[in-house]
């Protein structure tokens, strides 16, 4: 016999509590599935737009180029209409005060064939003097301050009495080399003020082969 309705199973809610759970996790991983699958069409969607910008950025950049080379170009439009504007204004202006004449140059001006200045010369002439002077009264300002005594006379007019006798100085070893380091760097400084001067003359002057040749001239070898 067939199984009436009421004798027929009924769904009953499950109590395993694995089941449950793997249910849950099941409905959940669906779930998710869902939002990444809606997440995927919209990178797709965003892609898309990104590559449609992609391909038109050429022709962006062309006509941003033109842009900038009309304005470019409207600017120096601009710039020679108004220069064209003012010359027009104060040719008008002109025109209106009776001044709109030619002048003509009569004299012109005179180039000179050799400079009237500075002269190199005295200049080098003067830098030398006052060189010298400058070291002449250096040496002496130091010489009317030192207080030393250097000879045998100095010594008896300051203790105002005569000596009685005077032992030459005699000199050693140290001071024979510094005499030899003080000969050779006067040498030393002479070389350099005449390689100096030399150097003023070349360059502040004139060049030293022009000098060289002045020279011969004058003594009629050139």
């Amino acid at each position: 016999m067939a199984a009436t309705g009421s004798d027929a199973p009924r769904f009953r809610k499950p109590e395993n509590p694995a089941y449950i759970a793997l249910q849950s996790q099941l409905e959940s991983t669906h779930s998710e599935l869902r939002t990444l699958r809606a997440k995927r069409g919209d990178l797709k969607a965003k892609m898309a737009s990104y590559e449609s910008r992609l391909e038109k950025s050429p022709q962006v950049e062309r006509e941003y180029l033109d842009l900038n080379r009309d304005h470019d170009n409207s600017i120096k439009r601009y710039q020679e209409a108004k220069a064209k504007l003012m010359e027009a204004q104060v040719a008008q202006q002109m025109e209106k005060d009776n001044k709109g004449e030619r002048f003509s140059l009569i004299d012109p001006a005179q180039l000179l064939e050799k400079p009237n200045g500075p002269g190199r010369p005295i200049l080098l002439l003067l830098g030398v003097g006052f060189s010298l002077v400058g070291g002449v009264a250096y040496a002496g300002v130091l010489e009317g301050m030192d207080s030393s005594i250097k000879s045998s006379k100095m010594l008896a007019g300051l203790l105002d009495a005569p000596l009685l006798s005077v032992i030459p100085y005699m000199e050693n070893a140290e001071d024979l080399r510094k005499k030899t380091k003080l000969k050779t760097s006067l040498v030393i400084g002479v070389i350099a003020g005449l390689a100096l001067i030399v150097l003023v003359i070349h360059f502040a002057w004139t060049p030293l082969d022009v000098l060289w040749y002045m020279i011969l001239r004058k003594l009629g070898m050139g």
